[in-house]
């Protein structure tokens, strides 16, 4: 019985070993998922920007979850926008640009002009 108890002992103490010798030499923090950069909600549509695609939740279109491709451009969104009036999404970066895409449509965006005057 004595012997059997030293093994077990020993086979933990090995593992821990092991665990020791292969285990992580540094520790970082990982890194978060996706976050919304920008968001509007006005029932019944609902429009977020994650990352660079936009993606919009309209409660009385039997589509319901739609995204839209990637909003053009290198700066970060900082704004987007539903228009119910005239159905369209807009959305701008950081630099001033403003881009519109039709919201039943091919999710093509256009430049509408840069809020600062710059481009």
């Amino acid at each position: 019985m004595l012997a059997k108890r030293f093994f077990y002992v020993c086979a933990g103490l090995l593992c821990l070993a092991l665990a020791y010798q292969f285990g992580a030499t540094s520790a970082t923090a990982a890194k978060p998922g996706s976050t919304i950069v920008a968001a509007e909600c006005d029932w019944p549509v609902a429009v977020a920007c994650v990352d660079r695609t936009v993606y919009v939740l309209d409660v009385t279109n039997p589509q319901g979850l739609r995204n839209y491709p990637s909003i053009p451009g290198t700066d970060p969104v900082i704004a987007v926008n539903y228009s119910g009036s005239s159905n369209h999404i807009t959305a701008m970066l950081l630099n001033g640009n403003a881009y519109t895409t039709l919201l039943n449509g091919d999710g093509t965006w256009e430049f509408m002009g840069n809020a600062i005057g710059a481009r």
